[in-house]
């Protein structure tokens, strides 16, 4: 939903950053990405970064934003909120029961609702106070023990831990 990112931004004096490679199965979205990009000024797309480089440009961003379509849980905007940046997501899928009120939704079919939610997030800044407590929630370590936690309950070896 980049294109309609951009759109909703439309006249808003910030810059804005696309990472990641074109969908090849969506080469006519890919384009019109791109001509919008190139006519918005400190609007930029970069290629798909390595790891380190997106830890970086994450914890660079004041706000990280994702309106899309489809989304499951949205490990980007977990990541973002763990390098301490304001998150935008949509609506849809399951972010909300990670991040609660600790991000703005938006409906990705709704620009002028985008737009509120984009602005409101640069207004309130980046979340660094809240970083360090979402990236202790969202651990690989964590993320297995709770799993393996639910294998054994289901397996009767032992309860499951609370949540």
């Amino acid at each position: 939903n980049q294109l309609e990112l951009l759109e909703a931004l439309a006249g808003v004096p910030v810059p804005l950053v696309l990472a990641g490679d074109p969908n090849p199965s969506h080469g006519g979205y890919a384009r019109a990405v791109a001509r919008v990009v190139a006519a918005r000024p400190d609007t930029y797309h970069l290629p798909a970064l390595s790891r380190p480089l997106i830890a970086s440009a994450m914890a660079a961003a004041r706000v990280h934003a994702l309106p899309s379509w489809v989304e499951n849980v949205g490990l980007a905007s977990l990541e973002a909120a763990a390098a301490g940046a304001a998150v935008v997501s949509t609506s849809r899928g399951h972010l909300r029961e990670y991040l609660g009120d600790d991000a703005r939704y938006c409906e990705p079919g709704d620009p002028d609702g985008l737009r509120t939610a984009v602005v409101d997030a640069l207004a309130g800044g980046r979340r660094d106070a809240s970083r360090a407590a979402i990236a202790g929630r969202f651990t690989w370590d964590r993320a297995a023990a709770l799993l393996l936690a639910v294998y054994d309950e289901a397996l009767g070896r032992r309860p499951a831990p609370p949540s």
